[in-house]
């Protein structure tokens, strides 16, 4: 029986309980016994109900609410759903959806691609649990985390019903371009960064990352010379350490760190003395001072490290300085020893570090054990071959000039 189309302007009941996706309330029926009711979506159909009272009313509701939440009651398309219903069909010019679904599939088959039917709106909603989650265990940093969720929920609306394999790198990179804030080439960078990890946690239904072929921005950032790597020379390194045994002996404990363990600046400016046991010959960094998030363990740093730390490790003045001291006694030690400005990096140590230990011991997995780097493949791939193995046999053999030290 078709039903009778109801005039538009009766106000629909006011309730005291708050309404859900699959659940609607309808006009009110005033010279009805049972003027209030509500429909919902259950088995392909809508039926509805009326009642006497608005109590009994929010009481049926209470209970369809309940039904829901144990997914026994289907929802109600919304009006966006139904509107890219009817686009898809008026596309489809009469071929029934199941046929159009038989042929995708076996043609996504054929090329050997995976069936993805992801949303990027989806994609993004679960990748940002997964972070918080992360987040929450300090996996990651919860300013990293902001900073994942601030720029990914840009792109899920922007991008929201799109099927995540089907996002090419042109609409990526015009999107970015288009971002109102993105003035600067970091910041274009940032987003790609962002978008790329986003699809790398997707790999498995998208295996070819469209954000990593979105060139990165930048003068120093080219494909050519993105992963080129600037050392400290095996006679300036020995000028360093050199010049800090004279000067300060005291950061050497931190310095030779940066330089024979490949510790980051900031993990090196934060070690505190029972961070080191120099009987045991073993790091044991906690998770708070390392970008991993992770507590990490070291026993196999090179002898060298020992060697030179033994001059300042006993030395109050090491273990007193705030992560500010270090940054200055060190930029002071690079000084004097010849390096200018322009060729300070913060983490050039550790990259120095990197490329002369995979010289001296063609050992990738040891060298990314030493620095906590989770990538072996894109350590060897970054660092192999930017040094020669006498050059770094020779730096791990670097020892103090006695006559030289005060």
């Amino acid at each position: 029986m078709k039903a009778t189309k109801r005039p538009p302007g009766r106000p629909r009941p006011k309730i005291g309980v708050k309404l859900v996706k699959g659940i609607r309330l309808l006009p009110q029926e005033e010279d009805q016994p049972k003027p209030f009711g509500c429909e919902w979506s259950f088995q392909g159909g809508r039926p509805s109900k009326f009642f006497s009272t608005i109590a009994a009313l929010e009481t049926h509701i209470r209970h369809l609410k309940e039904l829901k939440s144990k997914s026994e009651l289907d929802l109600l398309p919304t009006r966006q759903e139904l509107k890219e219903w009817r686009a898809f069909k008026l596309g489809a010019g009469g071929i029934p959806a199941m046929t159009i679904l038989v042929e995708w599939r076996a043609a996504r088959l054929n090329e050997g691609r995976p069936l993805c039917s992801l949303t990027v709106a989806r994609a993004v909603e679960d990748y940002l649990l997964a972070q918080a989650t992360r987040a929450k265990n300090e996996s990651i940093s919860s300013a990293t985390f902001r900073q994942k969720r601030c720029k990914l929920n840009q792109f899920a609306t922007a991008f929201a019903s799109i099927v995540l394999d089907t996002v090419s790198p042109a609409l990526i990179e015009a999107w970015i371009e288009n971002l109102e804030n993105v003035n600067a080439d970091a910041t274009f960078n940032d987003y790609r960064k962002r978008v790329a990890e986003l699809f790398h946690h997707y790999s498995e239904l998208v295996p070819k990352n469209p954000a990593e072929k979105i060139e990165v921005r930048g003068k120093n950032t080219s494909k050519s010379n993105r992963h080129n790597v600037r050392l400290y020379s095996v006679e300036v390194t020995q000028s360093i350490l050199d010049c800090a045994a004279r000067t300060r002996p005291y950061i050497l404990p931190r310095l030779a760190a940066e330089i024979f363990v490949g510790l980051r600046f900031t993990t090196s400016a934060l070690l505190q003395r029972q961070h080191v046991n120099d009987t045991a010959r073993i790091f044991d960094i906690p998770a708070d001072i390392m970008k991993t998030r992770k507590d990490h363990l070291i026993d196999e740093a090179p002898a060298a490290y020992w060697t030179w730390a033994k001059l300042g490790i006993n030395d109050v003045r090491c273990w007193s300085m705030s992560q500010t001291d270090y940054m200055h006694a060190k930029s002071e030690v690079l000084g004097r020893s010849g390096i200018k400005d322009e060729d300070r990096r913060r983490n050039a140590l550790r990259k120095g570090f990197a490329s002369y230990h995979l010289a001296a011991y063609s050992k990738p997995g040891l060298t990314a054990k030493i620095m906590a780097h989770k990538n072996e493949g894109q350590l060897w791939s970054t660092y192999r071959e930017k040094a020669t193995k006498v050059d770094g046999l020779k730096l791990f053999k670097l020892r103090p000039n006695v006559r030289r030290v005060n």
